[in-house]
C-alpha cells in the first residue's frame, strides 16, 4: 500500500467528538520519534488512528502520513480495531455511520452478538453521544447496554440516570437485570428508586423479586432474634439456589460451649426461615 502525505485539516475523525485524547507518552513518542504507524483513512474519514491524529494536532502538524484504504469507513474502522474490546460509545458512533444493509457485517467484524436489544442500545448511545457538546464518559460495558436494551422505549428513562449514579459495575449490572424483571412483572417505576446504584438494587430487588426479598428480611429478623455468639459468624446464599447456611467459628477450648449456643441459634433460624 501506498503512504501519502494528507492535510490534517481535511482529515475527519471516524469518532467525531468523542475521539479519545491522546496520553502524554504517544506525544512524546511522536515528537521525538514521528509516527511509526501511519493513519489509515477511507473517504477522508479517519478509520484507525484517532489518537495519533489528536497528537499531531497537539504537536502543531498540518499534515500526516496516512494509508487511503476502499470501503467502509465504519466496516475499516471495526475490523483494525477488532484485536481489542472496543467501548461502547465508539462502537455505537461507528456502527450508527453504517448505511443499514452493512450493520450486521459491522457487529461481526466488531465481534459482538447480534440483536435487537444491542442494536437499540447502540442507536439510544449514539443520539446520546452526538447531542452534546461534551459526551459523557459512557462508562458501561457493552453487556449491561445489551441488558438496558431490552428495556426497548422504557430505556431512556433509566440509562443517563445510571450512567451518572454513584455506584460499582457490578451493581449498575445487577440494576439493569432487576430493572429487566421489574418491567416483565409490571412494576417498572417511573425513575431509578435510589440516590447510589446501593441503594436503588436494595429498593429494586423488592419490586422484581418480593418473595426472595421476604426471605431475606426473614433470615434478618431471625438472626437478630436469634444472635450467635462471639466467635461464629454466619452466611447464606442471597439467591437461595443452594439452600443451607455457612458457618464460621473461631473458637478456644475454654470456650468451645459456644458451640452448643451455636446450635440452639441456628435450629431457631431455620425454622424461622422455611426457605433455607
Amino acid at each position: 500500500m501506498k503512504i501519502i502525505e494528507m492535510q490534517i485539516t481535511d482529515l475527519k475523525p471516524l469518532l467525531g467528538e468523542i475521539t479519545p485524547a491522546p496520553d502524554d507518552n504517544l506525544v512524546r513518542s511522536i515528537s521525538e520519534n514521528g509516527i511509526m504507524q501511519p493513519l489509515v483513512v477511507s473517504q477522508s474519514r479517519v478509520c484507525d488512528g484517532h489518537r495519533r491524529l489528536a497528537a499531531f494536532k497537539l504537536l502543531g502538524h498540518s499534515s500526516a502520513p496516512c494509508i487511503e484504504a476502499a470501503g467502509s469507513p465504519a466496516q475499516l474502522f471495526a475490523q483494525l480495531n477488532g484485536h481489542r474490546e472496543l467501548g461502547a460509545t465508539e462502537l455505537a458512533v461507528a456502527y450508527s455511520d453504517c448505511h443499514s444493509e452493512d450493520q450486521a457485517d459491522f457487529l461481526r467484524l466488531a465481534r459482538c452478538a447480534d440483536s435487537p436489544q444491542l442494536r437499540l442500545a447502540l442507536k439510544y448511545i449514539a443520539e446520546n453521544a452526538k447531542n452534546r457538546s461534551n459526551p459523557p464518559e459512557q462508562q458501561l460495558p457493552l453487556n449491561i447496554w445489551r441488558e438496558l436494551g431490552h428495556l426497548g422505549d422504557d430505556m431512556q428513562r433509566f440509562a443517563g440516570d445510571l450512567l451518572s449514579m454513584p455506584g460499582t459495575v457490578s451493581e449498575k449490572r445487577n440494576i439493569a437485570m432487576f430493572l429487566r424483571q421489574a418491567q416483565r412483572k409490571n412494576v417498572l417505576p417511573e425513575k431509578l428508586p435510589g440516590s447510589n446504584a446501593a441503594e436503588a438494587l436494595e429498593n429494586l430487588q423488592r419490586l422484581a423479586q418480593p418473595r426472595r426479598t421476604d426471605a431475606l428480611d426473614k433470615f434478618a429478623r431471625a438472626l437478630e432474634q436469634n444472635p450467635l455468639p462471639p466467635g461464629i459468624s454466619i452466611k447464606i446464599d442471597e439467591t437461595f439456589s443452594k439452600p443451607g447456611m455457612q458457618l464460621t467459628c473461631n473458637l478456644t477450648r475454654r470456650h468451645s460451649g459456644r458451640l452448643t449456643e451455636a446450635q440452639a441459634a441456628v435450629d431457631a433460624i431455620f425454622a424461622a426461615v422455611e426457605e433455607l
